[in-house]
């Protein structure tokens, strides 16, 4: 389903604010040409820059992927039922587990989102700033498929 077709509901999964478009992109954390970089031991040091659960698959992402723009990085997201797609700007993250525990309703589990993921280069992922486990996704809208839905579990 499209994000013309979601109308309200796509601005609500989306959120009301939006990962940075100036951020440093997945391949190049230390990016000194962008708007702005990470400190020289992000790489070495990821956990100083998360405070939240599941770091370790983004941690391996972003190694993997540094140095290598056109490194196919696997991203994730929680998305209504129908979505199946990931649209420039959207919040992803590149850890499954992160994506999953933001799928979760805080009262009614039947009311859990699915997640959704793709596999993009990743010069489209840049770093939102604030959580290594938050990026945004800025390249064309991809086609996603069901990484996880609890309703058919």
């Amino acid at each position: 389903m499209s994000h013309e077709a979601l109308g309200e509901q796509f601005e609500e999964y989306r959120g009301r604010h939006q990962p940075d478009p100036g951020g440093p992109p997945l391949h190049d954390m230390l990016h000194k040409g962008g708007e702005w970089h990470m400190p020289d031991d992000v790489y070495e040091h990821p956990h100083y820059y998360t405070g939240t659960e599941a770091p370790e698959e983004s941690f391996r992402q972003m190694r993997r992927a540094r140095g290598h723009p056109d490194h196919v990085a696997t991203i994730y997201r929680a998305a209504p039922r129908g979505v199946g797609h990931i649209n420039h700007g959207d919040w992803v993250t590149l850890s499954a587990g992160y994506a999953e525990a933001h799928s979760r309703h805080p009262t009614d589990p039947k009311q859990d989102w699915p997640t959704i993921k793709a596999h993009v280069p990743a010069h489209h992922v840049r770093y939102a700033g604030d959580d290594l486990n938050e990026w945004g996704y800025y390249g064309p809208s991809v086609p996603a498929e069901v990484h996880r839905d609890p309703l058919h579990e």
